[in-house]
């Protein structure tokens, strides 16, 4: 049997994705297509920062507040190594979007 390329499209934060993969076995390339797309909708759903509902969106919503936003397992993991890069860059990897749209902007007014 012959290796395929096997190319999973759909749509994720607001942009066209697509995933490739090469092997001999087109039913599993399809499950594994399948399941990464849903993968990245799963986390376009929980973290989000233009859903009301996702994680990002239930921190935001309390932000100022003296309320805390309870983090599963995945988050705090998460949340962990984007702290970890910051330091390790000095500042320069930092997860917050903020400065990054500020940069995307720039010029266009």
């Amino acid at each position: 049997m012959s290796a395929v390329l096997y190319r999973q499209q759909f749509r994720a934060m607001g942009s066209p994705c697509e995933v490739w993969l090469h092997g001999a076995a087109p039913n599993l390339l399809s499950e594994a297509g399948q399941w990464a797309a849903a993968e990245a909708l799963r986390l376009e759903h929980k973290y989000s920062r233009y859903r009301d509902d996702s994680l990002i969106g239930r921190i935001n919503a309390l932000a100022g507040s003296r309320s805390g936003t309870p983090l599963d397992e995945e988050s705090m993991q998460l949340l962990a190594y984007a702290d970890h890069c910051y330091e390790l860059s000095g500042g320069v990897f930092d997860v917050t979007s903020g400065c990054l749209r500020a940069l995307w902007h720039a010029g266009r007014e």
